[in-house]
């Protein structure tokens, strides 16, 4: 789950100082969001 949360927190950085648009920051947040919850629930990524 940690990758996951740190590849939304880089996101998140890159909308704020303009590189992606608004609503692709909208979208990839929900994204972001709906793949932690489905992460916690079904736990796929594998931890080795």
């Amino acid at each position: 789950m940690k990758p996951y949360s740190n590849i939304s927190i880089v996101y998140a950085i890159l909308a704020m100082i303009g590189i992606t648009h608004t609503h692709y920051f909208a979208l990839g947040m929900m994204f972001s969001l709906v793949l932690l919850l489905l992460e916690k629930t079904f736990p796929f990524y594998a931890k080795y």
